[in-house]
């Protein structure tokens, strides 16, 4: 039989789906039995507490990185003589959420969980876009709650707010009748493909048709060259736009009637912008595209702090796995042969390269007390890092010091919370080494990883050419010292945003958008839009969030989905963060992330991005 989603179960998924009794273990005395289901959509992992037998959400397939086997994590080798390797597996997650150990009653338990897993974790990852839309209709299942394969409008109404949905209900009711009363049935029951048509009406996106029929002459379909005309005019595709545009046709158009004639339709239109090559994230930057040949202090360096320490500085559990939290997934993380090359290519352009400058002695660092001094010829000025007084040479004298020589900026030893500073203001003055405690999700690790997603992600990324000039004249507090950038604008409006964390399952987000400007202090902005009430599922916002940037080649441009809450203070829901060089002109998608950094499809962002120079002000 199928699955939910289509999936073609076999005797592994039907018994992942009846359940299994496990232990769930966190440490050597914290052990707890678990009954985990797989649900009949193939895509979450449900577990029932055997105390109030209710079923909890525990996982969904598409957060699961990999399933190991045996007793390869740390409390699993704990209890090694406990329990032997072939009941033990382990659910390794993406982004900083901490693993799942699991003990099964018996090794063919836990080989048809993994196996299962992994089968299932390879289907998802190879999913398109519009395969992993798909399974929100398939979710029905789940609604209809006597199992008869069709849906009073009551169980529809639930499975709206399953998918944080929560739309006018004598709207949906309307759409729902005709929906109904167009087909034979007419039992007051939505069936199959009733649902998927009820579905499609009610999540139709107006902006997207808005923009699809600007371009089309017939509303229907875009021809080759009105294709052409949209990449051209408006995301900004320059070089071989033709073969371009018949390279995205061929892979988007899912129907084969308008592949051969060269047109691309609605749909088509859609997976486009839900790609790759429709992100906000240039493509290209997601290779290693940066000269790494030169010394290594021309480099800004992902750095960590205690990384060993999955919590606090003080009571947090000391553990390799923040090392392998704290690395790219393996797909997109350049070969490990490659980064040893590329390590040992760079120290050996620095040794070459430290000598001291011909043109006065450099800044040499001293510890004054409880405070680190940068003295000599270069003057003083004085920031705070935390608890600590920093005291720093002039930003112009700083930069200067920061392109023949290496710094290193660390955590103040008294955040025993493990919270970290904002490392832009050192990035500002070209410092390397911005060390951060990566165990603590948060704002400023969002900078650090929008600085590092580009070059491969890759842990180094070249730093402005005016970093790397010894004689530069350039100063982060006086933007004039650099060339301006232009003002960017954007329209936003948005698709499915996830639940707020914990919240209750009736709970519906009223969603806004702030959009934040991270760089020299001139270009720190933030303007955020009105919140949209009751729905997460596609709302609109049609404003537009103006900024004036300039020193691009510093900014970091972050998207932060908050929920409105007029009582308190908002929840965060989701957010994107990237270096403004990435940013890709047009009608683009922010693919967002949670809050420790793990995607969260098909949750998404709908912008238009328009960068425009200004002329430099005398």
């Amino acid at each position: 039989r199928n699955s939910g989603r289509g999936l073609r179960l076999d005797e592994t998924l039907e018994q992942m789906q009846q359940g299994s009794l496990m232990r769930k273990v966190k440490s050597k005395s914290w052990k707890k039995q678990r009954y985990l289901e797989l649900q009949d959509d193939c895509m979450t992992v449900w577990h029932k507490s055997k105390k109030t037998g209710h079923t909890k959400y525990t996982f969904s397939i598409s957060d699961v990185e990999t399933v190991r086997e045996g007793h390869q994590s740390e409390v699993l080798q704990s209890l090694a003589e406990e329990f032997p390797p072939e009941h033990c597996f382990t659910v390794v997650f993406h982004g900083r959420r901490g693993n799942l150990d699991l003990i099964a009653g018996s090794p063919e338990e836990a080989q048809c969980w993994v196996r299962g897993l992994r089968r299932l974790v390879e289907i998802v990852t190879k999913m398109d876009q519009q395969e992993q839309m798909d399974q929100y209709p398939s979710a029905g299942l789940k609604a209809d709650k006597n199992r008869d394969g069709r849906m009073s409008f009551k169980e529809v109404r639930q499975l709206l707010k399953m998918m944080n949905m929560d739309m006018n209900e004598d709207h949906a009711l309307w759409l729902f009748q005709v929906t109904e009363c167009t087909h034979a049935s007419a039992s007051g029951t939505l069936e199959g493909e009733e649902f998927v048509l009820f579905y499609k009406a009610l999540t139709q996106r107006d902006e997207v048709l808005g923009v699809f029929r600007a371009f089309s002459r017939d509303g229907k379909k875009l021809t080759l060259l009105e294709f052409v005309d949209f990449l051209q005019q408006e995301q900004l595709e320059r070089e071989n736009t033709q073969e371009l545009a018949m390279e995205l046709m061929a892979r988007y158009e899912p129907s084969e009637t308008a592949r051969a004639r060269h047109v691309l339709s609605v749909d088509g239109f859609l997976l486009y912008l839900r790609s790759p090559e429709g992100s906000i994230f240039n493509p290209a930057h997601g290779t290693l595209y940066q000269d790494m040949t030169q010394p290594l202090c021309h480099y800004f360096i992902s750095s960590s702090h205690n990384t060993y320490l999955l919590e606090d500085q003080l009571r947090g559990q000391s553990s390799i796995e923040g090392y392998i939290r704290a690395q790219p997934p393996a797909s997109i993380q350049t070969r490990t042969s490659d980064m040893m090359m590329i390590t040992e290519n760079l120290i050996s352009s620095y040794k070459r390269k430290g000598s001291p400058d011909p043109k006065g002695p450099s800044p040499r660092p001293r510890l004054i007390g409880s405070r680190r001094q940068i003295g000599g010829p270069v003057g003083e000025g004085l920031a705070r890092l935390g608890s600590h007084h920093l005291r720093l040479p002039p930003g112009n004298a700083f930069a200067r010091h920061n392109a023949g020589q290496l710094t290193r900026i660390y955590p103040s030893g008294l955040r025993t919370d493990s919270s970290n500073y904002d490392p832009q203001e050192m990035w500002n003055v070209g410092c390397q080494l911005v060390a951060l405690n990566v165990q603590t999700a948060g704002a400023e690790m969002d900078l650090s990883d929008g600085l590092f997603r580009q070059n491969g992600r890759c842990g180094y990324v070249l730093k402005p050419a005016f970093l790397r000039d010894a004689g530069t004249a350039f100063d982060p507090d006086d933007p004039r010292s650099r060339a301006e950038g232009g003002p960017w604008r954007l329209v936003i409006s948005g698709q499915q945003l996830p639940k707020v964390a914990n919240s209750k399952p009736s709970a519906i987000v009223d969603p806004l958008v702030r959009v934040e400007i991270h760089g020299v202090p001139a270009d720190q902005a933030r303007r955020e839009t009105q919140y949209v009430e009751n729905n997460g599922f596609n709302p609109s916002w049609g404003e537009t969030l103006p900024f004036k940037v300039h020193v691009p080649e510093l900014a970091l441009v972050r998207f932060v989905v908050e929920d409105y809450d007029k009582a308190s203070r908002n929840d965060f829901v989701a957010q994107f963060t990237l270096p403004f060089a990435s940013l890709k002109s047009g009608y683009r998608h922010v693919h967002l992330l949670s809050k420790d950094g793990t995607a969260i499809p098909p949750s998404s962002l709908f912008v238009h991005v328009q960068i425009t120079e200004l002329p430099r002000p005398e």
